[in-house]
């Protein structure tokens, strides 16, 4: 019975975190483990200013056809200038796509070996 109490209370002590600077308790927001682009508020803001890195972003479709090029990334669709989390399309190539973000270049490529000729 000791030993079930003592987990139980484990568990619900995982679910709040103590802040050190002003020693309240505070719920944890959501899932811990979820990606900054899943935490996003708003349009495609997020809910603090930390750079936006690479892992932030993932890159699942490309769809081409004649004039059309669309990208989904962080299960959001997009086009060429256009924005998705917090980054905005600059191009969208067969197997890649090249997002301006806080001012710099970045490229998310496809999985390497699925559609590259």
């Amino acid at each position: 019975m000791g030993r079930k109490c003592g987990f139980a209370l484990f568990l619900i002590g995982l679910a709040f975190i103590v802040d050190d600077e002003s020693g309240y308790v505070h719920a944890l927001d959501g899932d811990p483990t979820k990606p900054d682009y899943m935490r996003a508020k708003g349009n495609g803001g997020y809910s603090n200013k930390a750079a936006l890195r690479r892992s932030d972003f993932k890159l699942s479709m490309i769809l081409i056809e004649n004039d059309i090029r669309l990208a989904m990334i962080n299960n959001k669709i997009g086009s060429v200038n256009t924005r998705v989390s917090g980054a905005k399309i600059l191009k969208i190539e067969v197997n890649r796509v090249v997002l301006l973000v806080d001012g710099e270049r970045m490229v998310l490529d496809l999985i390497k070996g699925i559609g590259n000729k």
